[in-house]
């Protein structure tokens, strides 16, 4: 997304009244001091993945969700 983060969207998101109630998962390629995963957690994450990642273990999370 070259105009907005990812914690950028997920504020948006949840500054609307038609999806603020929506679960937010980020999913990262990339981890650095954990700044990121901090703002997305701020922003109104349920959870934050970093790749690589055990793709049942996101499964089971977006089931619970669902």
């Amino acid at each position: 997304m070259p105009d907005m983060t990812g914690s950028g969207l997920a504020r948006l998101i949840k500054g609307r009244k038609l999806s603020h109630h929506l679960p937010i998962i980020f999913v990262s390629a990339h981890r650095r001091d954990g700044t990121d995963m901090m703002l997305g957690y701020e922003a109104g994450a349920v959870d934050y993945f970093i790749k690589p990642f055990d793709p049942t273990v996101l499964r089971a999370k977006v089931a619970v969700f669902a």
